[in-house]
């Protein structure tokens, strides 16, 4: 890959096609779409993009489709044209769908004829070009524009992302460098080792930052990617069987409900398929545990890797697998409360400014700041220490959950719990435990609430927290009891109340 660094991802894309037209490129169910197909379906995009359309360098095209296929056939026609591309989602509502396109900067939606009406009706006048009717006249070209080179194609398109939004409850735009996608590129290159004979199978959406990344990942090296559509993790689970998928990605629960479809946790089988070498979380908290018991799942000398990044990096930063410790905490609870986001990829550089996490792409970039806090470990390790947006106000004081979150997780009855407060007064605990039957009047759970918390709180117990479209914990989706009988007390200073 080290003479491919600086080549733009689309010219990879096209090299590859060159040598292995009818190599698959994208897995979706039962459909193959080969290396030769997309790229041709791409290049006839981009004919239309630069002639009808009028496309200019630097041009934003806004891709609104669903599936694998048209997404990628939409942002590799885009780089083509030189543009800068930006997926945005057909299922966010009207006005939404509207506001992302005007953050997006974009001029131009490539979408399809389902989707054409309500891109109509929400995109005030933007040229519309549709992808399957996307034909110019004369033979497709998959080669660049005239006079272009690969320097110049990267200084002249680049990617708009959207971030999760866990912050502040809306995806925010982001304008990342083309050539910021290849440096990550490069640094995943290295720790995934992906090969032609490789298929990749991602939980991300395709509107995603983690998506992105996982195209990337696996169209720059030949590999296939293997993309289910469906959130249900029996469908991704029978598609690793089927494809023979040798890497696994996406958050940790989704990787945890797809491993548990594969093989479920108490079975007596053996371990999932043997061809899966690697599994891959990010996104969201993963804790040490959890990293562990994903490796038990796995057959053989398979790893299990922690990726961190934010949308201004493309998701790439650090990376973390539990042979980087030079001793496994002993207790169970230990590893249930940490979380190691590792050391930064070669050439990516990681910092601390006041506890906040700020992540340096290569290449004389600007650092970047994340919404995350971290601290620095005794072996050089970076852990992360909660988020910012998480902090709490309750009764006129200032408190950050991420303590009292991982001290109640370590305990064995818990597997997550997340602190809110409820209009500035009282503090929320929710709780979602390891088997049914928990009992929230537990007095280790209280005692642990009345360590961190002064003021007097409510235990709520949930069967799962909700997530959103990244995977990552969407707190201000979680239920609000009616009234503090709506869970179980907790006392405050003085200790455990009584129950509610």
């Amino acid at each position: 890959m080290a003479e491919d660094a600086d080549r733009p991802l689309h010219r990879a894309v096209e090299a590859r096609a060159a040598r292995d037209a009818a190599h698959p490129a994208v897995v979706t169910g039962d459909a193959r779409t080969t290396y030769g197909e997309l790229d041709r379906r791409a290049g006839r995009l981009a004919e239309v993009l630069r002639g009808e359309a009028g496309v200019s360098d630097g041009e934003t095209v806004a891709v609104c489709t669903e599936g694998a296929v048209g997404v990628l056939a939409g942002v590799l026609g885009t780089l083509k044209a030189g543009g800068a591309y930006a997926v945005v989602g057909p299922h966010e509502p009207d006005e939404r769908l509207h506001d992302m396109l005007e953050e997006a900067g974009a001029t131009v939606v490539v979408t399809d004829q389902r989707h054409r009406p309500r891109i109509d009706d929400t995109s005030y006048g933007l040229h519309v070009v549709l992808l399957d009717g996307a034909q110019p006249s004369g033979p497709p070209s998959s080669g660049p524009p005239p006079s272009a080179d690969g320097g110049a194609e990267l200084e002249r398109s680049e990617a708009v992302l959207f971030s999760a939004g866990t912050a502040t409850g809306q995806r925010r735009a982001v304008r990342v460098r083309h050539g910021v996608l290849c440096a990550a590129r490069a640094a995943w290159a290295g720790a995934y080792a992906l090969a032609p004979r490789d298929r990749l199978l991602t939980l991300a959406p395709p509107d995603t930052v983690e998506f992105t990344g996982a195209w990337i990942r696996a169209l720059s090296a030949g590999a296939t990617l293997v993309a289910p559509g469906s959130a249900d993790p029996r469908a991704a689970a029978e598609l690793v069987a089927a494809e023979g998928v040798t890497v696994l990605e996406g958050d940790p629960r989704s990787v945890a409900e797809t491993l548990e479809a594969l093989v479920p946790s108490d079975s007596d089988d053996p371990p999932v398929p043997e061809g899966l070498r690697m599994v891959v979380a990010g996104g969201e908290r993963l804790t040490l545990r959890e990293q562990l018991r994903f490796r038990l799942r796995l057959a053989g000398d398979a790893r299990v890797l922690n990726v961190y990044g934010c949308a201004e990096t493309a998701g790439c930063g650090t990376c973390f697998e539990p042979g980087l410790l030079p001793r496994l905490p002993e207790s169970d609870g230990e590893r249930k409360a940490v979380s190691y986001l590792g050391k930064p990829f070669p050439g990516w550089e990681a910092e601390l400014r006041e506890g906040r996490i700020w992540l340096r792409p290569p290449g004389g970039e600007d650092a970047v700041p994340t919404e995350d806090l971290g601290a620095w470990t005794e072996e050089g390790l970076l852990e992360f220490r909660g988020r910012e947006s998480d902090r709490v106000t309750a009764a006129g004081r200032d408190l950050h959950p991420y303590r009292l979150e991982s001290e109640l997780a370590a305990q064995p009855m818990v597997r997550e719990a997340v602190v809110t407060a409820s209009g500035g007064e009282r503090c929320l605990v929710y709780v979602v435990p390891e088997r049914p039957g928990f009992a929230l009047n537990e007095p280790s759970l209280k005692s642990a609430v009345a360590r961190h918390v002064r003021e007097e709180s409510t235990l709520v117990a949930q069967d799962a927290l909700p997530r959103n479209r990244a995977g990552r914990i969407d707190r201000r989706a979680l239920p609000r009891p009616v009234s503090p009988r709506g869970g179980s007390r907790a006392g405050g200073k003085g200790g455990a109340g009584g129950a509610g």
